[in-house]
């Protein structure tokens, strides 16, 4: 998946991205928490929220969309289509981390 996409998909879901070379360098007295998803921060919060995206190598990938069904030596059409999608590099499977720099007095 290109940059263009994945900025695309995720202001499909209302999260606006700016692509930055390095990490911004959070001011003094900001602290990173950890996010565990990608819903928009409150507004009035004075925050550096940075995600990172990578890209899944392509066999965890492959393995993770067709796990489920390997017991049964049998895969849904979804499963292997998006698979062939994948081995053929019309998708991709993304990873992302995401931490919010925030002040201590946010966190409460």
């Amino acid at each position: 998946m290109r940059f263009d996409d994945a900025t695309y998909q995720l202001a499909l879901a209302g999260i606006r991205v700016t692509q930055c070379a390095s990490v911004p360098v959070p001011a003094a007295g900001l602290r990173p928490a950890i996010a565990f998803d990608l819903v928009p921060l409150d507004e009035s919060l004075l925050a550096i929220d940075v995600v990172e995206l990578q890209p899944d190598p392509l066999g965890d990938a492959s393995v993770a969309l067709m796990h489920r069904r390997l017991h049964l030596l049998n895969s849904s059409r979804a499963a292997r289509d998006a698979c062939r999608r994948l081995l053929r590099d019309e998708d991709a499977v993304l990873g992302w981390r995401r931490t919010v720099w925030c002040s201590v007095s946010s966190f409460a």
